[in-house]
């Protein structure tokens, strides 16, 4: 479900630590540590800035919101909800992934386009020609499904493809067919000559 709206997606990890009053958990209070100095909290961001990682986050991560860490109290004096009754710390920090969706916006929907746009030369062509030229696009159109990141869902991208796939089908057949048409009668007003 997350791959739905590709390109158009957001890359998160979320991370909970909290408690639930079990062997004597509740004497734990979570607290986010803090830089010294400063109201940051001090997150190790190991892996995620290293540029050989497929999921990256920025050097002021923490300044732009990219990264955010808060402690939450939960109270469970009133209603325990299975657990321990008791006032219980969490803390809750997110990670918002740096994405390549402006590239990913090019690939499959831009040059998806553009080759669509080919299109427009078709009523100027030969039937032969815009046949040829269609088959080009559709082979193009398919290829980019081709090489779409693997999901489980029919995607956005998709969408726009297979529709541009269909809209130059249709606008071959409405473009050709009046053509060949006049090319049949042409034949036959030409038999009728001879």
């Amino acid at each position: 479900r997350f791959m739905r709206y590709f390109p158009f997606e957001l890359r998160l990890l979320s991370l909970k630590v909290g408690s639930d009053g079990t062997c004597q958990t509740g004497r734990v209070n979570l607290v986010p540590e803090i830089s010294p100095g400063s109201e940051k909290p001090n997150v190790d961001f190991g892996t995620f800035r290293k540029v050989t990682s497929s999921l990256q986050i920025g050097d002021n991560a923490i300044e732009t919101g990219e990264v955010t860490c808060r402690m939450v109290m939960r109270d469970l004096t009133q209603t325990t909800l299975g657990n321990t009754a008791g006032l219980y710390t969490r803390v809750y920090t997110c990670f918002f992934f740096e994405t390549r969706a402006l590239e990913n916006v090019f690939k499959y929907i831009v040059v998806s386009t553009m080759v669509t746009l080919t299109t427009t030369f078709l009523p100027a062509m030969d039937v032969s020609d815009a046949v040829g030229t269609v088959l080009a696009v559709l082979v193009t159109e398919v290829a980019l499904l081709f090489v779409m990141p693997p999901n489980n869902d029919f995607t956005l991208a998709e969408r726009i493809i297979v529709g541009q796939s269909l809209y130059c089908l249709g606008l071959l057949f409405w473009i050709v067919l009046p053509k060949m048409q006049v090319g049949a009668r042409q034949v036959e007003l030409l038999e009728l000559v001879a």
